[in-house]
């Protein structure tokens, strides 16, 4: 079997969970069956990226696509039109893509298309109006001319089905996880503070924030929270880790220019989960206070490294974090300062939910995922 495995929308370093998906599915895939060689479409730059990040197995592919993968039209000119003659090029019986190109050109072999997003359903002047039209109409083509679509939680199953009008048996939950190689307790806290006190020059305890900075991930709320509590974490600092997207970051910066608290928040941009991680290891509190998400990987990487979470209690959240985090109206900052002082206060909550999450954490595996994806691959195939 010849799998063609289409990557053009996986910038490196600007992905976040996304991006991190496909590493490990690129990483862990080809040693699932050797069998299957991987045809894999991708730039240069990402080319050089999985080079550095993971091992490159003996039955992948690499082709190099001529084209800047940043200018949107660029790459979607190129899926529409490029990628089903390279597929026919290379003879494969099978393309996987987490983009819902190619859209009109159904000269294609078998699909299997994992939705990775569905922002432009319920937020679509967040994402963009004219983008959530085109992927509203691209997603609903190309799932239903798709053998099997493939989501991250029964909650975006719920949400497709609702949507788009599909048979319930094509849409398979195969869950994400976390990278247990990357986040753990293995790196000593102490060792931690030390290093971010040289890289960072962060000498105090703090709460920890890592997202995308934009609106549904409720920053400006925690922002609120933080400040209402001015008095009581005179000794904390709030340190937020996130890209800016379409320049949310300017509205929460001169809202903390206005409560006079820029000695108490440090803002940095995206960084890769490799330098996070010490971070996260040494943070007192981990909040994740997000309305929207297919899945919910970062506090499983919060609660790996043996910190306490606080996250939103809406959309997969709760499926996916259980009981192992304390869920919060992400949109309510008084709600979100009560879980704050609560858990910096009561060290036997601190410590259920510590063990609670390095528990809880063992429950999501790469290795698993990448087993579930491979076996519908071949089911594909055989069906």
């Amino acid at each position: 079997m010849i799998v063609g495995f289409e990557l053009l929308s996986a910038i490196p370093g600007r992905c976040g969970a996304v991006s991190n998906l496909w590493r490990n599915n690129l990483s862990l895939f080809p040693t699932v069956d050797k069998d299957i060689e991987y045809v894999v479409f991708v730039t240069k730059e990402l080319v050089n990226y999985y080079i550095k990040h993971i091992q490159i197995q003996d039955n992948i592919i690499f082709h190099i696509c001529d084209l800047n993968g940043n200018l949107i039209r660029n790459r979607i000119h190129f899926q529409e039109k490029e990628i089903p003659k390279l597929l026919r090029d290379y003879n494969c019986d099978l393309y996987f893509t987490g983009t819902p190109t190619p859209t009109f050109n159904s000269d294609v072999p078998i699909e299997i298309f994992k939705i990775t997003g569905i922002q432009f359903y319920s937020r679509p002047r967040e994402f963009g109006r004219l983008r959530s039209v085109y992927h509203k109409v691209a997603t609903g083509k190309k799932a239903k001319r798709s053998k099997y679509i493939i989501v991250n939680s029964n909650y975006v199953k719920a949400e497709i089905l609702k949507r788009i009008q599909i048979p319930e048996e094509k849409v398979k939950v195969i869950y994400e996880s976390l990278d247990h190689g990357i986040f753990n307790t293995n790196k000593a806290s102490d060792d931690c503070k030390k290093l971010i006190l040289e890289k960072w020059g962060i000498n105090s305890k703090f709460l920890l924030y890592v997202s995308d900075i934009r609106p549904y991930k409720n920053p400006l709320t925690l922002i609120k929270a933080f400040e209402s509590l001015r008095n009581d974490l005179k000794d904390y600092k709030l340190v937020m880790i996130g890209q800016d997207i379409a320049g949310y970051k300017k509205a929460l910066i001169e809202y903390i220019n206005l409560k006079k608290l820029t000695t108490n928040i440090i803002m940095f941009d995206y960084m890769e989960p490799f330098d996070f991680v010490y971070l996260m290891r040494a943070a007192d509190l981990f909040v994740y206070p997000s309305s929207l998400e297919t899945f919910g990987t970062i506090p499983l990487e919060a609660m790996a490294c043996g910190i306490p979470v606080i996250a939103g209690n809406e959309t997969a959240i709760p499926e996916i974090c259980g009981d192992a985090a304390l869920l919060v109206d992400g949109q309510d900052y008084t709600e979100i300062a009560d879980a704050i002082l609560k858990l910096l206060n009561d060290n036997n909550l601190r410590h259920q939910l510590i063990v609670k999450g390095l528990m809880h954490v063992n429950n999501f595996s790469w290795q698993k995922n990448a087993a579930e994806t491979v076996e519908l691959f071949k089911q594909a195939i055989a069906n």
